[in-house]
């Protein structure tokens, strides 16, 4: 009797382990992702955050070509040939904001796309 005992505890143990390890699964992947928006899938959305940052990053290749001059830029020029700087995601040229030649994030150039102006 004493075994079945025992054998009943280790059951349950191993049963409330389980349910606790399950729930703390269930709070980390749903902690890594926003819900989406009505309307909108998963993958549509994951497209776009991976198309955005693929433009946020030849932007910032870009700029960093210019902070090793250590002078504000003065036209678009000064990041490399205009005809390269496309946006890959859209297509559109990037353009270049003198007044903002100083800004030490954008260093003016940014991407005239609706979703990407904030990169």
């Amino acid at each position: 009797m004493r075994s079945s005992v025992r054998r009943g505890q280790t059951l349950i143990g191993a049963m409330v382990t389980l349910v606790i390890l399950c729930l703390v699964v269930l709070v980390v992947l749903n902690l890594g992702f926003k819900r989406p928006k009505p309307g909108q899938s998963m993958p549509a959305r994951v497209t776009r955050q991976a198309e955005n940052i693929q433009c946020l990053n030849l932007l910032r290749q870009y700029r960093m070509m210019v902070m090793v001059n250590e002078q504000p830029p003065k036209s678009i020029r000064d990041f490399g040939s205009p005809s390269e700087l496309r946006c890959p995601v859209c297509g559109m040229y990037y353009r270049f904001d003198p007044r903002r030649a100083n800004d030490p994030k954008t260093h003016g150039l940014y991407c005239p796309y609706p979703g990407h102006r904030n990169l």
